[in-house]
């Protein structure tokens, strides 16, 4: 049975992110990859499917720590008082990724 990962937080979310894209178009090799899967995911305990439906019927599943980072971010924008470092922050940064080869 392979671990499940999650970020450790939504900051570690967008830095993992930057670097996978950042792998992907060859800008960074496997080791420093791995180096920052090592710093921002979290591994996830295993569990038997029993413990997992316990879990569940308690409402236990529902917790921020298996947020999704697209759940994050759909609630970090929908929350009026959530920090906001300027007006138009979100179209300053860029990330693509290159055409596939071949």
């Amino acid at each position: 049975m392979s671990k499940r990962k999650q970020y450790k937080s939504e900051a570690f979310a967008a830095i993992h992110e930057t670097m996978n894209a950042l792998h992907q178009i060859e800008a960074i090799d496997k080791k420093t990859m791995r180096d920052f899967d090592a710093a921002c995911l979290a591994d996830l305990p295993e569990r038997e499917s029993e413990q997992l439906e316990a879990m569940r019927k308690h409402g236990e599943d529902q917790t921020d720590r298996t947020m999704s980072h697209e759940e994050a971010m759909r609630r970090r924008h929908a929350d009026p008082e959530a920090p906001r470092p300027y007006a138009g922050w979100e179209d300053t940064i860029t990330v693509g990724l290159p055409e596939a080869k071949g």
